[in-house]
């Protein structure tokens, strides 16, 4: 029976992130199922709230171990909670490894997609850093090419100046 506890209610869909996680959600919902306990009889007994519950037995969030322990031993008749109990130790270490692989894995997209990020900005400035930099290497042309005309003005002013004064001094001994 697939009831979610509630007569007339059905489980809503497992929507676990990892097959495991599902596997483990299936597992619980049997066993609720098999008990015939409700959710909100589960809940009240284990301190747990029902969109909590609700959560841990749709596989959308990995229940902590004591929950399971503790949701195994409530729904499990004594004869067969060390079975059970087994069964449950094995599917949330799997669902846990498994969550633990897919956060790595996020994690790590996301540390390329970040890298990948400060590569980009790091050529946005690097050809900013470029442009300004052949605008400087144009204006140092531009501005020892005027270095160059103002120096040969120089010399041909000193050329004029020096001859004045040699024309000024031959007429001078002349005199």
């Amino acid at each position: 029976m697939s009831t979610g506890g509630t007569p007339g209610r059905p489980w809503g869909p497992i929507r676990g992130d990892t097959q495991e996680a599902e596997a483990l959600a299936r597992f619980l919902r049997h066993q609720m199922d098999s008990s015939s306990r409700t959710l909100r009889e589960m809940g009240d007994r284990l301190a747990y709230s029902r969109s909590r519950m609700s959560e841990y037995l749709s596989g959308r969030s990995l229940p902590p171990w004591q929950f399971v322990y503790d949701f195994i031993h409530a729904v499990t008749p004594p004869q067969l909670r060390e079975r059970r109990m087994a069964e449950a130790r094995q599917l949330h270490r799997s669902a846990a490894v498994a969550k633990a692989g897919r956060d790595a894995v996020q994690t790590s997209a996301g540390r390329q997609s970040e890298a990948l990020e400060q590569v980009v900005e790091a050529q946005r400035q690097t050809i900013e850093m470029a442009e300004k930099l052949s605008q400087a290497l144009e204006r140092n042309a531009v501005l020892t090419e005027q270095l160059l005309k103002s120096q040969q003005l120089i010399a041909i002013l000193l050329q004029l100046a020096f001859s004045r004064n040699s024309i000024a001094g031959s007429v001078v001994k002349s005199e």
